[in-house]
């Protein structure tokens, strides 16, 4: 399903940027995967799950899945494609210094071919 290489940036509403990079990880009913700031020390963990929605003509699965930052924790839920579409997942609440939040979280497929990489773009407006 989901190979990715992906840069996760957390965007505050206040535009405080934080960059951390995801190393490598397969993705198929469930993952996990170490995430990583831009000198590429781990800084936290990223897993949850998807499932197949619609299997014929463009295939869509529906993810939940929680990325454990040091403050505490972000959960988002939404749509995925495997044909390399961007898509925008919510953010659906999370924990500790993120208690409250909410926004969006743009899922923008790169690499080579498109959709083998993925950049986790994360918008706070609470």
């Amino acid at each position: 399903m989901l190979g990715v290489a992906a840069v996760v940036a957390v965007v505050a509403v206040v535009a405080v940027v934080v960059v951390v990079v995801v190393g490598h990880c397969r993705v198929s009913a469930t993952a996990w995967c170490p995430v990583y700031n831009a000198d590429t020390r781990q800084v936290a963990t990223d897993n949850g799950y998807c499932i197949r929605a619609v299997a014929t003509g463009k295939t869509e699965w529906e993810c939940t899945w929680t990325t454990l930052l040091r403050g505490g924790n972000i959960t988002v839920q939404g749509p995925y494609y495997d044909d390399g579409t961007n898509t925008t997942p919510a953010i659906t609440g999370g924990t500790g210094s993120y208690t409250g939040a909410d926004g969006s979280m743009l899922l923008h497929a790169t690499g080579h071919p498109v959709g083998s990489e993925y950049d986790f773009i994360f918008t706070l407006t609470h």
